[in-house]
């Protein structure tokens, strides 16, 4: 009966988190967003692709700067008193701490050795309030999920300690034990899942819908026409 009922209740939740897919793709990106906040907006979690997106996003818009070397890439620093976002200075600030420049391999150990750090965290947290703030979720979609994920192992050990009380307390009982062996079972399930619940508010369902559009004209397999209109694009 709980299995049944929680699946009614995905299943309801998703139906209510359904994105409306548009048949027709948009040539140009539906609104000014940091390509991280488009990220969790899309899959509801950061991870590299995130942040390498932001780190482009930075470039392009001269606050760093990318050498196409022989044997790989180097990364400089322009002047940062620019406007920026709080995640983007605390992005910046992990990579470069007092060098100007730095290199691909450089680059790749900071991620390597310090993706799970303090700053790193810092970076993630902001980005979930940026779009947060911007009205995309209900609520701060990582401190939800970590509900869901901290009732799901509660639940999951209580059942696990009754599970093994019941044979010692009630030994003429034995099948009593599959009334624990199902609640360990849903607790898993409200693990996994609860992790992954989409909780978008009706904008959110409404800008994701139209970042899918955008990606759609992206992906097009079709090539542009040779002519000058395209010649921008």
């Amino acid at each position: 009966f709980t299995l049944i009922y929680m699946i009614l209740l995905i299943s309801m939740q998703q139906k209510a988190q359904k994105i409306e897919m548009s048949d027709r793709g948009i040539s140009a990106p539906p609104m000014e967003l940091p390509p991280a906040v488009v990220g969790v907006l899309a899959s509801q979690s950061i991870g590299p692709r995130e942040i390498a997106a932001s780190l482009i996003d930075l470039s392009l818009r001269g606050y760093i700067f990318i050498i196409d070397k022989d044997r790989g890439f180097a990364f400089g620093k322009r002047n940062f008193n620019g406007q920026l976002l709080p995640f983007e200075k605390i992005l910046l600030s992990k990579i470069f701490r007092s060098e100007i420049k730095i290199s691909q391999e450089e680059v790749k150990e900071r991620f390597a050795n310090h993706l799970y750090s303090k700053k790193m965290s810092l970076f993630t947290k902001e980005v979930y309030s940026l779009a947060t703030r911007l009205g995309y979720f209900k609520v701060n979609p990582v401190s939800m999920h970590r509900k869901y994920q901290f009732t799901g192992t509660l639940l999951f050990f209580f059942a696990l300690g009754c599970f093994f009380l019941s044979f010692q307390y009630f030994p003429s009982v034995p099948y009593a034990a599959f009334f624990w062996v199902g609640m360990m079972v849903a607790s898993i399930i409200v693990i996994i899942v609860g992790s992954r619940m989409p909780i978008r508010t009706t904008l959110g369902r409404q800008a994701l819908s139209n970042w899918l559009a955008f990606k759609k004209y992206l992906s097009d397999p079709q090539p542009l026409p040779y002519n000058q209109a395209n010649y921008d694009k």
